[in-house]
């Protein structure tokens, strides 16, 4: 499961550069950007400019990073506690 959410996520984040104005991060973030290279990632983005379609994916976005944070911290702790019931570390008592 963790795998497929993981999955989710990345291709969620990838979707980021193909709908919103990424020129800006180009200019606000690299001193002297190639305009070749801004110029064919403009042309392969939507260039989304309203808040109205940024605000749901950013919620959204926020939620499935925190869902995914949980779900991989529950996983470890789980892990973790196998490891320690087979290695007798967790000091069960008969």
């Amino acid at each position: 499961m963790l795998k497929t959410l993981y999955t989710l996520l990345a291709l969620y984040i990838a979707t980021w550069f193909f709908i919103f104005l990424v020129e800006w991060w180009f200019r606000a973030h690299i001193g002297n950007p190639n305009i070749a290279l801004l110029k064919a990632v403009k042309s392969i983005s939507l260039n989304v400019y309203t808040d109205e379609y940024y605000a749901p994916y950013s919620l959204l976005l926020t939620v499935i990073e925190y869902i995914t944070l949980v779900l991989t911290i529950i996983s470890r702790i789980k892990f973790l506690k196998i490891i320690a019931t087979e290695n007798g570390l967790l000091g069960h008592r008969k």
